[in-house]
């Protein structure tokens, strides 16, 4: 990959990736490659969460001022962050899991409390196709653009809010995985 790109190891200074959330075995795989390639060339190691990344992009790239970023998050939910620009500072909100089947409520709840405009990014654009509520504006992400969303927002908040050790994983995940779930439901 680094001989593709024209660079050496010792070039790389930083390593910043999407911490999710997202599926346990992508989310997993993103941090851990990361995590070894900053330990193997002493680059700096960054953790961004996934959905900042994809709300702050659009952010700046489309002038929105509310974005709710989505991600499937299976068994009949959606991962959501709200991020939001206020007086020029973006606020970065907080990850969380809404049931499908409110989603539609939710954003609309939310394009209320924003003065009635909201962007959708990402999975929940296919929540909503059929039934876009008033006020709300869907934007698919496009596949390539998660690379360039971390490296955005690192920039933006700037790169010491995401910094991890690589030997030391953040957590990562919002709920349990569906396999713990059906490990604690077989214990007597």
């Amino acid at each position: 990959l680094l001989d593709a790109a024209g660079i050496s190891s010792g070039e790389i200074n930083t390593v910043a990736v999407g911490k999710g959330p997202g599926s346990y075995t992508g989310v997993r795989v993103g941090m851990i490659f990361g995590a070894v390639t900053a330990w193997a060339t002493g680059a700096d190691f960054q953790a961004v969460p996934s959905l900042l990344a994809l709300g702050a992009s659009i952010m700046e790239i489309s002038g929105a001022q509310t974005v709710v970023s989505t991600a499937n998050a299976y068994r009949g939910e959606v991962y959501v962050r709200v991020v939001r620009r206020n007086d020029g500072e973006i606020n970065a909100g907080r990850d969380d899991v809404v049931p499908a089947a409110s989603f539609r409520d939710f954003v609309q709840t939310t394009a209320a409390a924003c003065g009635g405009e909201v962007t959708v990014a990402g999975f929940g654009c296919d929540l909503l196709v059929t039934d876009v509520p008033g006020g709300v504006r869907l934007l698919r992400e496009e596949p390539e653009a998660g690379a360039l969303a971390v490296l955005r927002t690192t920039a933006l908040f700037g790169a010491q809010e995401f910094a991890a050790r690589p030997e030391a994983l953040p957590e990562l995940y919002l709920r349990k995985a569906a396999a713990e779930i059906q490990m604690e439901q077989k214990q007597p």
